[in-house]
C-alpha cells in the first residue's frame, strides 16, 4: 500500500466502458438449417453434373479434343449419343448416398472434383477457340 500511495500507478486503467449489446447477433439471420444446406449441396452437385455433360458434349464436337476419362470414352464409343446415361445413373446414386450420409464433407469433395472437371472442360473450349482464332 505504501508503494501505491508514494508512486502513482500509470499503467492502471479506469473502469472499462460498457459496450451495448447489439439487438441481433451477427449471422443469426444467415444461419441455414442442416436440411437446407444439404439440399443446396445436392442442387449444386446436380447442376455441376449437368454442366459437365453439356460442356463435354460441346467440347467433343471440336476437332482435337477427346474424352480423358476412359470409362466415359468407352460409354461414348458404345452408346453413341446417349453416352450420358451412365453418368446420370452415377449421379443418381451419388445423390441418394449424399442424402443418406450424415457428414457433409464427402459431398463437398465430390462437388469440388466436379467443379474442377467443368472448369477443365471450359478451359479446353476456351483454348480451342483461341487456337481457331489464331489459325
Amino acid at each position: 500500500m505504501w508503494a501505491y500511495l508514494s508512486f502513482p500507478n500509470t499503467h492502471r486503467r479506469g473502469p472499462s466502458p460498457v459496450v451495448p449489446e447489439p439487438q441481433s447477433k451477427p449471422g443469426k439471420g444467415v444461419a441455414l438449417s442442416i436440411r437446407t444446406s444439404r439440399l443446396l449441396l445436392l442442387i449444386l452437385l446436380i447442376g455441376l453434373q449437368i454442366a459437365d455433360v453439356v460442356t463435354t458434349d460441346y467440347a467433343l464436337r471440336v476437332p482435337g479434343i477427346w474424352e480423358a476419362n476412359p470409362l466415359m470414352a468407352l460409354a461414348q464409343a458404345k452408346l453413341g449419343a446417349i453416352w450420358w446415361l451412365p453418368k446420370l445413373a452415377v449421379t443418381a446414386y451419388l445423390c441418394a448416398m449424399a442424402a443418406a450420409m450424415r457428414p457433409c464433407w464427402p459431398v463437398i469433395v465430390v462437388i469440388s472434383f466436379s467443379g474442377l472437371v467443368v472448369l477443365g472442360n471450359l478451359t479446353q473450349l476456351w483454348l480451342s477457340d483461341t487456337r481457331l482464332l489464331l489459325g
